[in-house]
């Protein structure tokens, strides 16, 4: 066994030791405990301070047949400042198959601690006037096949950094403030959890977490989250949950991205072709439609697009109203091959007051200006048509 009582009125610096058997250090007068290297023992291992213990980095604590035992405010004052366990995120103390227990007057702030011991006070946590805080932000830092006891005032965890454990069951009482907050890996049960101040408890898990009627909050509220509900099986698919939503997703996409277009066939060698059916594209006033200033001289049915910008379902939809002239318009179809295409958006304008018999013996009607209800904002840029009526010889409405 070896033993250093430090009453001096320095801080304690305790380094990397090897000890076989029993290790038990105090810094007495009212000091701290800094341990700053590892310290390995066949025995338990205690350490004690008037006032706090700080681990850095490199400051681990195992043992191979002993408990591991700390005591911050090692002379009991009790008076929110007497002394505090802290551990660096780096800092690990390992009990093997024993037990560990941790106290002290203020905040006892982990690294990570882990046993294999599986009683039901295989780690306890103590404070008299603090809580347990996290040194980081994504690790483990509780691990044992037991339960773990803590009493506790101002809180397990904090709202934004919950407390991350692998453990059996919890027994946790916090008396004034602060929130519990318990990140547990797998399935959790829930000897006690006891909040009788002001703050929540949120409990995190997978598969399970049982006796979840053994928590009380006097003045928050009660939060259990599973963690794990995309590994759930479907009844009847034999599919998790996740499984299918990524299938899904995927149809989703090949649906929409391999439509297969319906055409409108045009022949220029005849006199006659369909009319253009009706659109009901569903927009806002943009142009949607451009047709080409050849092609319109094949379209019978052009009275149809008084239609585009009728939309189902649409709020504050506006149509684009056909507007009926007292004069004779003729399309007037070119002569040439056309070197350069030229578009005519919608909405349409009358067109110079030009008549070609090309069109009249085409299609055998006159062909009349449209003009659309649609207002232009100020300095606005036109929009962009969605699709162009051109010289095409067939023309393809997506469903």
């Amino acid at each position: 066994m070896f033993k250093n009582n430090n009453s001096s009125n320095n801080n304690f610096i305790l380094g990397a030791s090897t000890i076989g058997g029993n290790l038990l250090a105090t810094a007495g007068g009212n000091n701290s405990l800094n341990v700053s290297g590892t310290l390995q023992t066949g025995g338990n291992t205690t350490l004690q301070a008037d006032n706090d213990i700080i681990f850095t980095a490199n400051g681990n604590i195992t043992t191979t047949s002993g408990n591991i035992i700390l005591a911050a405010d090692n002379n009991s004052d009790n008076n929110g400042s007497g002394g505090a366990v802290t551990m660096d995120e780096g800092t690990i103390f390992d009990a093997g198959s024993n037990t560990i227990a941790l106290s002290a007057d203020e905040n006892i702030t982990l690294g990570l601690l882990t046993t294999s011991n599986s009683s039901t006070s295989s780690i306890t946590l103590t404070s008299s006037n603090g809580g347990v805080r996290d040194a980081d932000t994504n690790s483990l830092d509780i691990i044992t096949n037991g339960r773990l006891v803590a009493d506790l005032v101002t809180g397990f965890g904090t709202t934004d950094n919950a407390i991350e454990t692998n453990l059996v069951s919890v027994d946790i009482d916090n008396s004034t403030s602060g929130d519990i907050n318990i990140f547990e890996l797998n399935q959790i049960d829930i000897f006690k959890i006891n909040h009788a101040g002001t703050g929540d408890i949120k409990v995190f898990f997978t598969k399970t977490a049982t006796n979840q009627q053994n928590i009380t909050a006097s003045q928050g509220s009660i939060a259990f989250t599973r963690r794990d509900t995309g590994i759930l099986v479907v009844p009847g698919t034999n599919k998790s949950l996740k499984t299918l939503s990524n299938e899904r997703t995927l149809q989703f996409f090949t649906i929409y991205e391999n439509i297969d277009p319906t055409f409108l066939p045009i022949d220029r060698s005849r006199h006659y072709n369909p009319e253009l059916p009706s659109l009901d594209l569903f927009s806002e006033t943009n142009a949607l439609v451009e047709i080409g200033e050849g092609t319109a001289a094949y379209f019978d049915g052009l009275g149809k697009l008084e239609n585009v910008w009728e939309g189902t379902g649409v709020k504050n939809k506006q149509i684009a109203k056909r507007k009926r002239s007292s004069k004779t318009i003729l399309s007037k179809r070119p002569k040439k091959t056309f070197a350069k295409e030229q578009i005519a958006k919608i909405p349409f304008k009358k067109s110079p007051g030009k008549t070609s018999a090309y069109s009249k013996d085409i299609s055998g009607k006159a062909k009349a200006p449209y003009q659309s209800m649609r207002t232009t904002r100020k300095n606005s840029k036109p929009p962009e048509p969605l699709f162009s009526l051109s010289q095409a010889e067939s023309l393809s409405f997506l469903p």
